[in-house]
């Protein structure tokens, strides 16, 4: 006999099988075994197993409805020993209840049957498990057990905020101690701590301009910050001539007509056939130009205060040919590719006396008007990246004669930070000099009386391409000038600088270094097959040509 049924049977025998009056259920009948039915399982009837799983040695209640109505049916009790029989009555609802006592651990199935003349008929059935007691696995959270003790039953403990573990259900919001202070967020209208008009605009608007980022944007201006949207261009008319912006060209009004005469040309020559080089210097005649001013030879002639010209050579070599733009015409070349002394340096210059040596000769330059296309090519502009500075390049310098030598000089710059090449000027003044030129005084373009007359940052390098360069220089310890102007090809003429005032320091000027190509060993360093510099269509005026 199957140990449930042993329980039935005591059960009925204490006569508490029928739990509830009301549900009118009899005392029933146990039979066993049970076999020879007809199934009809339908979907409105049901049964059910309270509690399930059930624990060994307690009770469990079985509960049917909408069965037959105040009947009589057969309810079966099966587990892996057999099977007992227990006929029970239903109420006038249709429902069944049956309480027991589970002995055995395992699984179990009830199965309701309708008694028939022949074969009973299934109405429904269902299952349940008997389980050991305080058994972890059980299915039951049982006292003894916790989620700590037994997560297998009982689930797995909550976290615990300020155990300095951020688990899963702990956020920055509900947990701050284990998972931190949440971020802002950026779109919430609140400009918090660590938000910004840059990262988070939305919440803390956009930034103001920037003045000296280069970008002219904004409430910027040429009052506000000249430095990003240049200087405000003076106004014709307002009586005051505004140079080098103002000129006799563009505003009359201010400045007066423009002379009907100037200077005299006094030498003009390109590298056409016949003219040639020597070691020392440039040679020839170019048939091209007007006869009479054309021939290198004669430039003592032609100006009487220079006394020969030469080339100097650092590491670098001079010739003739052909443009590098591809035009059907020949162009002086000047190529470094070696580094002497920490740099290279390719230069031809005017000189008014031929040494140190020289020194009881009379002072015969007075003022020269130089101009000239130039070709720089485009790699230059690419050697230096934009954080770093590049290193210094001088292309045009005016020496005086005494040891303190003092000189005029036109560089091409690019500062960290940028991509913008531009001209640069300088004067070495020999105040506190004393034969020492470490110890001379430097007056920049921003500085002292220079800065008012100082515009290079402006003018950018054409590179690439020709642009003529023209450069005035009038030697005088009170009305000296210093002119340096840049034209691209096809563009209006551009000022560099116009500096009035003093440029003689001593007695009489040593040279002009007309064509320099002088620079910093850094750039054959990164170019190891030399740099280039180009020249053509030389012209030397006496002043400011007719008409500037």
């Amino acid at each position: 006999m199957p140990r449930i049924a042993r329980v039935s049977l005591a059960l009925l025998g204490m006569g508490v099988l029928c739990l509830s009056a009301s549900i009118g259920c009899g005392q029933g009948e146990v039979n066993y075994p049970y076999s020879d039915v007809n199934t009809e399982i339908r979907p409105s009837i049901w049964c059910s197993i309270e509690p399930n799983p059930v624990l060994i040695n307690s009770s469990y209640i079985i509960r049917g409805g909408d069965l037959p109505k105040r009947g009589t049916l057969r309810v079966v009790v099966s587990d892996s020993n057999g099977s007992a029989n227990i006929d029970a009555n239903t109420d006038k609802a249709g429902r069944l209840e049956i309480q027991l006592l589970a002995e055995q651990a395992g699984s179990a199935t009830v199965e309701i049957y309708k008694l028939g003349k022949r074969k009973d008929i299934l109405l429904t059935r269902c299952a349940f498990e008997v389980i050991q007691p305080n058994q972890c696995g059980n299915g039951l959270c049982e006292p003894v057990e916790d989620c700590q003790s037994c997560s297998a039953d009982c689930g797995t403990c909550p976290p615990i905020c300020g155990d300095g573990d951020c688990q899963a259900e702990e956020d920055c919001s509900n947990c701050p101690q284990d998972c931190g202070e949440c971020l802002p967020i950026c779109g919430d209208e609140n400009c918090d701590v660590d938000e910004n008009c840059e990262n988070c605009p939305d919440d803390c608007g956009i930034c103001p301009p920037e003045c000296g980022d280069e970008v002219c944007e904004g409430d910027e201006n040429c009052g506000n910050c000249p430095q990003d949207c240049g200087e405000c261009t003076p106004e014709c008319g307002d009586g005051e001539c505004q140079r080098p912006d103002e000129n006799c060209d563009n505003c009359p009004q201010d400045c007066g007509e423009c002379p009907t005469t100037g200077g005299e040309l006094q030498f003009k020559s390109g590298f056409e056939p016949n003219t040639y080089l020597t070691s020392s210097t440039i040679k020839g005649t170019d048939n091209s130009a007007p006869l009479g001013i054309n021939d290198w030879d004669s430039l003592s002639d032609y100006l009487p205060w220079a006394k020969y010209s030469s080339f100097y050579l650092e590491g670098g070599s001079m010739n003739i040919t052909e443009d590098p733009t591809g035009a059907d015409n020949l162009v002086l070349h000047f190529h470094n590719t070696e580094i002497v002394n920490g740099h290279s340096r390719t230069q031809w210059t005017l000189k008014q006396v031929s040494g140190w040596s020289d020194d009881g000769q009379q002072n015969l330059f007075d003022q020269q008007f130089y101009r000239y296309r130039m070709y720089i090519p485009e790699e230059i502009s690419t050697l230096f990246s934009y954080s770093e500075w590049a290193r210094w390049y001088m292309i045009w310098e005016s020496h005086t004669w005494e040891s303190e030598n003092t000189r005029h000089g036109v560089y091409i710059r690019k500062d960290t930070n940028s991509n913008h090449w531009y001209f640069r000027v300088l004067q070495e003044s020999p105040e506190g000099c004393h034969g020492n030129p470490s110890n001379c005084d430097y007056y920049w373009e921003n500085n002292g009386a220079w800065a008012p007359t100082y515009n290079g940052q402006n003018v950018a390098v054409p590179f690439g391409q020709w642009f003529t360069f023209e450069v005035f220089f009038k030697y005088h310890e009170l009305n000296g000038e210093f002119y340096v102007a840049v034209t691209r090809e096809n563009n209006p003429r551009q000022i560099v600088a116009h500096f009035i005032g003093q440029t003689q320091y001593g007695t009489k000027l040593r040279d002009q270094m007309v064509f320099k190509f002088y620079h910093d060993s850094e750039y054959i360093n990164r170019l190891p097959n030399g740099t280039h510099q180009y020249y053509d269509d030389f012209e030397i005026w006496s002043d400011y040509p007719p008409g500037y």
